[in-house]
């Protein structure tokens, strides 16, 4: 969990500073992956502490990482057909 957050990070800030929108993509996909994982605990550690209220945390849950899903999708779409229609073409890596 802590290791994809990291690598989510360090991705998301390599990738503002090169406009890479691919690496922006991994970046922010292995930031949600965090997000999930620690959801995930959380659901855990309320079906143990509080059975009762563990179906309303992971309703919960489920929204959070959805709506950050969904609106990174948006985001990805707009930001790719912007490039496509002002003809971005990516950059090469030197060999």
């Amino acid at each position: 969990m802590a290791w994809s957050g990291i690598v989510g990070l360090i991705s998301v800030v390599l990738a503002s500073s090169s406009g890479s929108l691919a690496l922006l993509g991994f970046g922010v996909d292995a930031a949600i992956d965090a997000l999930s994982s620690v959801a995930l605990i959380w659901r855990f550690r309320s079906e143990a502490t509080a059975p009762h209220r563990a179906d309303r945390v992971e309703r919960i849950a489920e929204r959070v990482v959805g709506i950050a899903l969904v609106l990174f999708a948006v985001y990805l779409t707009v930001a790719s057909v912007a490039a496509l229609i002002g003809g971005r073409v990516p950059n090469t890596s030197a060999s």
